[in-house]
């Protein structure tokens, strides 16, 4: 058990007041949500409304919102998180709960990072930070994540150190093994976002992905020491890539055929299509052009316009350089004009991103620990 939940178990032992109660009956569940215990996490949702259903303590309400949404979030990666998020800040600012509303700002600029709204998610950071202080290790570790996954994206990897260090100082403060494992999974995963795109400009430092690598096998190794199951497809489907940015075309191929089919996943940020593209290259770098061509033909490139830019990016590349080797991958002028497009559309939603959080991501010194 980790100390966090251990603490919460401690509490409720000594803790007679109902609403306390329900408090940390909601946060028990929430910690639930974020390692995969959703059976758990959906029966303490039914207990709470049994009780306070009605409204009948507004920091309850507050709770079993934002254990709803990370339920739709960790669970099934659900558009219903927003809306879960949104009532819960809502509510917050409106009982003027400061703690409330920095917990529920943290958690709702996540859920924005994630779903590319970035000037929803720099509202809701700065919101955040001026309901933090020290002590409220859940809101800070949670703020200083986000910010760090921006930096990561955007390639500044010492910038985003420093708030990786802040966010896991105040994790380690409150016993969190789940924030934990996802600071060491988001360091990997955005790191190797950033290298995927990179990629499609000109050759990668192979010092940098052996980096990215290890950090990939830390976070899987992390996981299985806490026995995190949410979102577990996500790690082995960063192995597989990082694998490719390698040149181990089979090593590669053999992760993406394993985490093929598999989910959740987001929509945004991945396509069953793409993981076939994805298998169509390795394929052929390995000189393997029949079963290349077969994974190829399987791909609908339509489908990628609903994933974000830098995935759009990264699969009009891989289309390119088979065209541009195979004529029978598709017109290599057609496909190159598309990847010059696509490349000064991703350098722009960088440009973008970083500014976005460049007024916010010097550390303030007052949810510092030491």
């Amino acid at each position: 058990m980790s100390q966090l939940l251990a603490r919460i178990e401690e509490q409720l032992a000594t803790t007679s007041e109902p609403w306390k109660r329900a408090v940390l009956v909601a946060r028990r569940g929430c910690y639930w949500s974020r390692v995969g215990r959703f059976d758990e996490a959906r029966r303490t949702v039914l207990e709470l409304r049994v009780s306070f259903g009605q409204g009948q303590d507004g920091r309850v309400t507050v709770w079993i919102m934002l254990l709803e949404g990370l339920i739709h979030l960790y669970e099934s990666i659900g558009s219903g998180a927003r809306d879960r998020f949104n009532r819960a800040q809502f509510l917050s600012i409106a009982t003027q709960d400061s703690e409330l509303i920095s917990i529920t700002s943290a958690w709702k600029a996540h859920f924005e990072f994630e779903t590319s709204d970035f000037v929803a998610m720099v509202a809701s950071l700065q919101l955040a930070l001026e309901h933090l202080t020290a002590d409220r290790h859940d809101a800070c570790s949670r703020v200083a994540m986000v910010i760090a996954d921006v930096l990561f994206v955007c390639g500044d990897r010492s910038m985003a150190q420093t708030w990786f260090m802040l966010s896991r100082d105040h994790a380690l403060a409150a016993g969190d093994q789940a924030t934990i494992d996802a600071l060491l999974y988001n360091r990997a995963a955005f790191g190797l976002a950033w290298l995927r795109a990179h990629r499609c400009f000109g050759p990668l430092d192979q010092g940098l992905v052996s980096a990215v690598s290890m950090e990939i096998s830390s976070a899987i190794n992390f996981q299985a020491l806490t026995r995190v199951e949410a979102l577990q497809n996500f790690v082995y489907l960063c192995e597989a890539r990082v694998l490719a940015l390698a040149n181990d075309f089979q090593g590669a191929s053999a992760a993406l055929e394993r985490i093929r089919n598999k989910g959740p996943f987001a929509s945004y940020n991945f396509s069953q299509e793409v993981i076939d593209l994805e298998l169509a290259y390795c394929h052929f770098k390995m000189g393997h052009i029949q079963s290349a061509l077969s994974y190829y033909e399987k791909v609908d490139n339509s489908t990628f316009q609903q994933l974000d830019t830098d995935e759009q990016l990264v699969a009009q590349w891989m289309r390119y350089e088979l065209a541009h080797s195979d004529p029978r991958f598709g017109d290599p002028g057609k496909e190159f004009a598309l990847l010059i497009g696509l490349r000064a559309a991703y350098n722009e939603s960088i440009e973008i991103l970083r500014r976005s959080v460049d007024v916010i991501a010097i550390a303030p010194s007052h949810i510092k620990l030491h």
